[in-house]
């Protein structure tokens, strides 16, 4: 019943697996490539637990990250931001109404792809050639404000987040400027690390000036580019596809 009423709009598939509970198959994947699923389950009248069921820790054990008693507070403390719980089933989850039930929802989605890419502060991230790419158009063009190359920002976990190019000053809006290359049936790592990033940076009870922008191979990501913008919705970050390039630069300098 709920998948054809309240969730019909959000275009997940939604399963019903038995009389209280529910599957949900999201677009997006783990790093390992699998899957985003998320269990709603009702525990009362008007009264649901949504949950990932372990996944994504399970996943980022399966891939050799060491969960270590502080990577597991600072989850946790990344999830409260949230209003979200980590339990001792390492399930992200919460406990909500029917009518916050799609919200919550949305919730349970992007704190699983946040938290998996915390994990890509625990390894080496490799070069990445399109950003250098990008860096390079920027320090080409003229701008009103300064520009700035990995500029360190603290995050709302603690985290200190580099951002790799910002436009301040000229009494105008700080503009953080992220890239992101992907392929359509590649990993999707840096996506995820980038919007993971953003989302750490946005306080969603206060309000800010600063304008984050995310730059996108669209070549490289081919005929999964509505699937990338869909998920960059989930933040505050307008999306500049590279093609364009010429016509953004323009609007930034404006």
């Amino acid at each position: 019943m709920i998948c054809s009423t309240v969730l019909s709009n959000l275009g997940y598939e939604c399963h019903s697996i038995a009389d209280d509970l529910i599957l949900i198959n999201t677009p997006f994947t783990l790093e390992d490539g699998s899957v985003i699923q998320a269990y709603i389950e009702q525990v009362g009248e008007n009264r649901f637990t949504v949950t990932d069921d372990a996944q994504t820790l399970w996943e980022m054990n399966a891939r050799g990250i060491n969960l270590t008693t502080n990577r597991i507070d600072q989850i946790k403390s990344t999830l409260k931001r949230y209003g979200l719980n980590l339990n001792d089933r390492a399930e992200i989850n919460t406990t909500t109404s029917g009518e916050m039930l799609t919200h919550n929802l949305q919730r349970i989605i992007q704190a699983a792809i946040i938290t998996d890419t915390l994990a890509m502060d625990w390894y080496n991230v490799p070069i990445d050639k399109f950003e250098m790419m990008v860096k390079s158009d920027f320090r080409h063009h003229q701008f009103p404000q300064n520009i700035g190359f990995d500029v360190k920002k603290s995050g709302l976990s603690g985290h200190q987040i580099t951002i790799p190019i910002s436009l301040t000053g000229g009494e105008r809006h700080t503009k953080q400027i992220f890239t992101t290359s992907v392929k359509a049936k590649g990993s999707w790592s840096s996506a995820y690390g980038v919007l993971g990033k953003i989302m750490d940076l946005t306080n969603p009870t206060a309000q800010t000036n600063d304008e984050s922008y995310v730059v996108i191979d669209d070549k490289a990501v081919g005929d999964q580019l509505n699937k990338l913008i869909l998920l960059f919705n989930q933040s505050p970050a307008k999306i500049l596809p590279y093609d364009k390039k010429d016509i953004w630069l323009e609007k930034l300098a404006a």
